[in-house]
């Protein structure tokens, strides 16, 4: 069995180089070759991706932050492979990583890893774009797009509630219409989350474990400063969705629109996606992923 691994050496610290010999230690310790290639933007990825798929090879791992694995996840789906994807934290806010119990410290990270253990888990597809965690539109969204890296480095992933916290005052409303296959909402937004998982960026959506296999839509209209500071505080509880001003939507499918002609931005995991109109749908257990 062969394995590639992919280290970005600019996400987070910029310190992935300094793990390789340990990960290829590591994974030598399951796979008969392992080998590492370093990839500077998107198209380097794409490159190491067709020449996995090529050689058929048994996994992937990403070492660099969600960007990273976002764009391996992205060429895996759109070439429905059955390659598996392994992942070695080396950005700031890993995410996903997170959410499948990988531990946030490489060495953690590395000493943890079996080829042994294996989960699936649901990705999201926004027009033809793939995302793991989350679409967001509105003030918030501007402002998560807007997080730089130095803030990132200096408060991980509270470096996001304190830039969505900022963007409180510079809210706009925008009529729009969200559909799913269950439930329709029509009216004046100021902010839209697309949450595939329950925690976000450290924002903690729901007390809910899973999300079996839905997207979850959280909808919030004209509010007044009080409003959003108690949003902030459900969200350090985990009770965002039951917040009175909050109104969520459910469901597989779904679609995001202006019906006067608003071409929003949004943003994907981070990553400046496409303006409204959007369709959207959850991808139940698409990828296979290496879990500790």
């Amino acid at each position: 069995m062969k394995a590639f691994v992919l280290i970005n050496p600019f996400s987070g610290k910029k310190v992935g180089c300094d793990y390789r010999s340990a990960i290829e230690a590591k994974l030598l310790e399951s796979f008969d070759k392992v080998e590492t290639i370093i990839v500077e933007n998107r198209e380097e990825v794409q490159e190491t991706m067709a020449k996995a798929f090529k050689e058929k090879v048994e996994a992937v791992f990403s070492v660099g932050g969600d960007g990273t694995v976002n764009q391996i996840i992205e060429e895996i789906a759109n070439r429905d492979s059955k390659i598996k994807l392994g992942i070695f934290p080396g950005g700031t806010v890993n995410d996903l990583a997170r959410t499948i119990g990988i531990s946030p410290v490489m060495e953690e990270a590395i000493e943890n890893f079996t080829a042994e253990k294996t989960d699936t888990i649901d990705i999201g597809k926004i027009n033809d774009k793939y995302f793991t965690m989350r679409v967001s539109i509105g003030t918030v969204s501007e402002a998560l797009m807007d997080v730089s890296t130095e803030d990132k480095n200096k408060w991980g992933p509270m470096a996001y509630v304190f830039d969505s916290v900022k963007s409180f005052k510079e809210e706009k409303l925008y009529p729009l219409t969200i559909e799913t296959e269950e439930d329709t909402f029509t009216g004046m937004i100021s902010n839209v989350v697309i949450a595939l998982k329950t925690s976000i960026h450290g924002i903690q959506f729901s007390n809910e474990e899973e999300s079996n296999g839905k997207m979850s839509i959280f909808i919030l209209g004209e509010n007044t400063t009080v409003d959003k500071l108690a949003l902030v505080g459900k969200a350090v509880l985990g009770e965002v969705e039951e917040h009175e001003k909050v109104r969520v939507l459910k469901g597989c499918k779904g679609r995001i629109y202006s019906k006067e002609g608003e071409t929003l931005p949004t943003d994907v995991d981070g990553d400046e996606g496409p303006k409204l109109p959007i369709e959207l749908e959850v991808l139940q257990e698409k990828i296979e992923v290496y879990i500790p």
